[in-house]
């Protein structure tokens, strides 16, 4: 298949659809091929929103990346889209957000991000669409899959503690802008409440 004649499936933030239904696991599992082909990378950060079918998801695209071979991934949990972002921008590797953003809360979805923490651009959204239509994904060896799937705690502390303008929080990349400065804050989480997103069907963490 050639480049720019797949169907396509991003959208403008991500691919959604209703879980079980346009949003199956083995299409999830292949979108997670498809994006462990593109990338080809040693990790790869995942987080979610609160969504009931978030880990259903998030293991079926966990289990696509880790077939294409040395690709492992670090779970970062629950926690807001910026957040991986900041995550990724800090560590350099690329991520997998499972969201389906203000969508109802039978929604859910799949959203890439690169590994300078921007939204993947749409010209790398469309090859890894050629390559899931295609069903060209790169599969390891038994004795080369990934696997080392860890757990990383960090990313939320990470995000509330970048730059902060009084009501604003820095996440972007590059210098701060003009008028911006660093400072220090102290963020008390109080039962973890980055962690709810009102109307997603999800349950609020406990503190």
């Amino acid at each position: 298949m050639e480049r720019g004649s797949a169907p396509r499936l991003f959208g403008t933030n991500g691919i959604r659809g209703v879980p079980n239904r346009d949003l199956t696991v083995e299409f999830a599992q292949s979108i997670g091929k498809s994006i462990g082909t593109f990338f080809r990378a040693r990790e790869v950060a995942m987080g979610r929103d609160t969504r009931l079918s978030g880990q259903m998801i998030m293991g079926a695209v966990q289990s696509g990346l880790n077939s294409t071979g040395g690709t492992d991934t670090v779970d970062l949990g629950i926690l807001p889209t910026p957040a991986l972002q900041y995550y990724c921008k800090n560590t350099g590797m690329p991520g997998v957000m499972i969201t389906a953003s203000h969508n109802p809360p039978q929604y859910n979805g799949i959203k890439c991000i690169d590994s300078d923490g921007s939204e993947l651009a749409r010209e790398k959204e469309r090859e890894i669409e050629v390559i899931h239509h295609s069903g060209q994904f790169h599969s390891a060896d038994w004795n080369s899959v990934g696997g080392r799937n860890r757990w990383d705690s960090t990313a939320e502390e990470l995000y509330v503690r970048g730059g902060w303008r009084p009501g604003y929080l820095w996440t972007g990349s590059g210098p701060l802008p003009s008028g911006w400065r660093w400072t220090r804050a102290t963020v008390h989480l109080i039962g973890r409440a980055l962690n709810y997103c009102p109307g997603t069907g999800g349950h609020r963490s406990r503190p």
